[in-house]
């Protein structure tokens, strides 16, 4: 089993989080740090045991947005209490994906036609978004590639260390994957190099503090994830990736993860 960064990272970032100041926005007491950064080596993703991923959301979720959907009823079988954050009850408004596969072409183009640009950015963001139960907490993703390697850099408004970070570090990696497949396509050739993540605020709820320094300690993986992980890096094209993604929500489904 190969070693995971990531874990390490999640950890370190789990410490320093603790660490920060008390603040109750809505009402809900928590631990943040503001204006923090983490860097981890792609493609991230989490595999402690004692984290208790949930691995089919893990999959789903990158599918979902890859394919350009924020419709509800493709994620909530795998995750029913996003259903709360739906204005409708049909559409994620704040759904990453419409707003990453509309930008998609021209991220691609910018760097076919200057590799070393520097202009690379999807806006997940929506200018004056107005009420809604569903506000975006990533703002931009930005690529840039340096040294043969496909970089990424998100900034983020708001990152949850425990319910966020374990799944997004994964979802940003497979969007810097789906990137690197088209500009593959156009006869550019990189590999996945570093994912860092810049959050206004970081930060962990009350309920989770009793549980920080179980996962601080633990050690044990599982492997399963990681070699799902695996397969995904033999995609060939951005419509196997989703394939690929797709097939491992179905395997993780079956084994119970």
């Amino acid at each position: 089993m190969r070693d995971n960064a990531a874990n390490a990272v999640w950890k370190h970032t789990l410490a320093a989080t603790m660490m920060g100041d008390l603040t109750s926005p809505r009402g809900m007491e928590v631990r943040e740090l503001i204006a923090a950064q983490y860097r981890v080596p792609m493609p991230a993703f989490l595999d402690l045991k004692a984290r208790k991923v949930n691995v089919p959301f893990m999959f789903a979720e990158a599918a979902w947005i890859l394919s350009g959907s924020n419709r509800l009823s493709e994620i909530t079988p795998y995750l029913p209490g996003y259903a709360r954050f739906s204005d409708d009850g049909t559409f994620m408004r704040g759904g990453y994906g419409p707003q990453f596969v509309d930008q998609l072409p021209w991220a691609v183009d910018q760097i076919v036609k200057d590799n070393d640009s520097r202009q690379v950015v999807i806006d997940i963001w929506r200018k004056r978004p107005g009420e809604s139960k569903d506000i975006p907490c990533t703002c931009i993703v930005q690529f840039l590639v340096r040294g043969k390697q496909l970089h990424t850099s998100v900034y983020m408004r708001s990152n949850d260390v425990v319910l966020g970070m374990t799944y997004d570090i994964f979802t940003f990696s497979m969007m810097a994957n789906a990137v690197r497949l088209l500009l593959r396509d156009r006869g550019f050739f990189f590999t996945l190099g570093t994912l860092t993540v810049t959050a206004g605020s970081l930060h962990i709820y009350d309920d989770k503090w009793p549980k920080v320094d179980g996962w601080i300690q633990a050690e044990e993986r599982d492997p399963a994830i990681g070699h799902m992980v695996e397969r995904l890096e033999s995609a060939s094209t951005y419509e196997h990736l989703i394939e690929r993604l797709r097939m491992c929500v179905e395997m993780s489904v079956e084994a119970k993860l």
